[in-house]
């Protein structure tokens, strides 16, 4: 069985316009909403075998909050430059080449790839991932190289809205 957690980044701050996009933190909502979504993943016992990232500053804070809450192994994070621009095809073929020793993985990055990511594996028309949202979804294949091929059911899907009160 393959399990696949998409996350958005959180929210990212516009503040100064100096910075480029890869450059732009967490807005100060991305650091609220964070924590609490780190929180709510570990009172879920989420423990990917390996996690696959972005590279920006926005996708690694947001990804610092999960290691740290969940406490996940650094060991276990990869950081790939092509996820940062990364087209929904283009992820495909990043799990595709992914050890089939790892039946669960993580993918820390950007909208829209993370939506239609979302359509093609499951089906699931999400309109929009929105910050910090998780789309976990699982499936009955084997292997990576075959998520072409595989149909992944929608089993989570957590937002900081729906985390009201937490």
């Amino acid at each position: 069985m393959l399990t696949l957690t998409l996350i958005r980044h959180a929210k990212s701050s516009w503040d100064d316009s100096d910075l480029s996009d890869f450059e732009r933190p967490l807005a100060k909502r991305g650091l609220k909403d964070a924590p609490r979504i780190a929180q709510a993943l570990k009172q879920m016992a989420w423990q990917p075998q390996k996690i696959l990232t972005s590279p920006s500053k926005r996708t690694l804070q947001t990804l610092s909050f999960l290691t740290q809450t969940a406490l996940i192994p650094e060991g276990s994070v990869q950081t790939i430059d092509e996820i940062y621009h990364a087209s929904y095809g283009d992820l495909l073929e990043i799990l595709s080449r992914q050890n089939n020793g790892n039946q669960s993985l993580a993918l820390v990055g950007h909208n829209p790839s993370l939506n239609e990511l979302t359509r093609q594996l499951t089906g699931v028309n999400l309109g929009n991932l929105p910050t910090c949202g998780v789309a976990k979804m699982v499936s009955d294949g084997d292997h990576w190289s075959d998520i072409n091929d595989i149909h992944f059911k929608l089993v989570l899907l957590l937002t900081p809205k729906g985390l009201q009160g937490v």
